[in-house]
């Protein structure tokens, strides 16, 4: 059984807008409109991911692709592969779940840097550090107060979100390259009470790194000296991203966001930005769980 990556989902799914304005009008801009992916993309790749008996995928992947490899970690099973990005063939396993030396518990989440050619695996105990063989390099420990599940890298450092930011209110920190923690942020933002909508992150584009945490509709121009400056800001008009205490009902035991626009993880590409939102009456929405069948496309020109 093969797995087919279609590599252009990501962006084909999302709300796209201008970057030459400073305020996003998303409540404004919410039509659903059906798009052909042929007039955005001159072609469309299909790779195959080789299935061997120590390399079977689930149906929940996180993929960050280099121009030589694909690396895929499986979310369900908690293991992370590397494939050849042009012909799809399995090459290795990065690390193992386990309780030994070099052996992670449980993956958050994973990062290359290919100028380094390493791996970075998010574990509740710390950051694994695997070269591109999987072979086991060194171990990041960070504070209790820290579990993240992003990483970018700006410049010689590197910047990690923090899951925990409403229970310790550090919302972001950076490392050197040699894993040393050198810096850390604290949340400005007015904490809500109630279930985290979705975890801070970053993306990266023209070079630049960005920022967005739910509890802000603001994006944030991110430097190397955990600076954050306002480089766009979404208008989601009374449907804000952040519904406060109406995130969670304690006595019904159920997520709640009451017609909120909540928005999901932001990427850049050439001039435009994809930004995928969900609007859900009834329950809590699962934003790594989009599909083409909802049709989530709104697609619009440079102005």
């Amino acid at each position: 059984m093969k797995k087919i990556i279609f590599y252009f989902i990501i962006n084909s799914l999302c709300i796209s807008f201008s970057i030459a304005q400073t305020k996003i009008p998303l409540v404004e801009s919410m039509s659903l409109t059906e798009r052909k992916i042929s007039n955005y993309a001159s072609s469309i790749r299909y790779v195959a991911l080789e299935t061997t008996d120590e390399c079977l995928l689930t149906g929940e992947l996180q993929i960050i692709t280099t121009a030589q490899y694909i690396f895929v970690h499986d979310q369900l099973e908690c293991k992370m592969y590397r494939f050849d990005a042009t012909t799809g063939k399995y090459l290795n396993r990065i690390g193992r779940k386990g309780q030994g030396p070099g052996e992670y518990v449980r993956l958050h989440g994973f990062y290359i840097d290919d100028l380094e050619r390493k791996c970075f695996l998010f574990c509740n105990t710390g950051i694994y550090i695997y070269n591109y063989k999987g072979d086991f390099l060194k171990k990041i420990s960070l504070p209790r107060s820290y579990c993240s599940s992003r990483m970018e890298r700006i410049g010689n450092y590197y910047v990690l979100n923090n899951v925990l930011y409403l229970d310790t209110k550090k919302e972001l920190c950076l490392l050197d390259l040699q894993g040393k923690m050198i810096k850390e942020r604290l949340l400005s933002y007015k904490a809500p009470i109630g279930f985290m909508l979705s975890i801070p992150f970053f993306y990266k584009q023209d070079g630049r790194c960005y920022y967005k945490n739910d509890l802000s509709e603001t994006i944030y121009l991110l430097d190397e000296k955990l600076s954050l400056k306002p480089a766009y800001q979404i208008d989601c008009g009374k449907k804000a991203t952040n519904p406060g205490e109406d995130q969670f009902d304690i006595n019904r035991g159920k997520y709640l966001v009451n017609g909120k626009i909540v928005i999901g993880r932001i990427n850049g590409y050439k001039n435009k930005l994809y930004i995928p939102y969900f609007v859900n009456k009834k329950g809590y929405p699962t934003l790594c769980q989009i599909t083409f069948s909802k049709n989530l496309i709104n697609l619009f020109s440079r102005i």
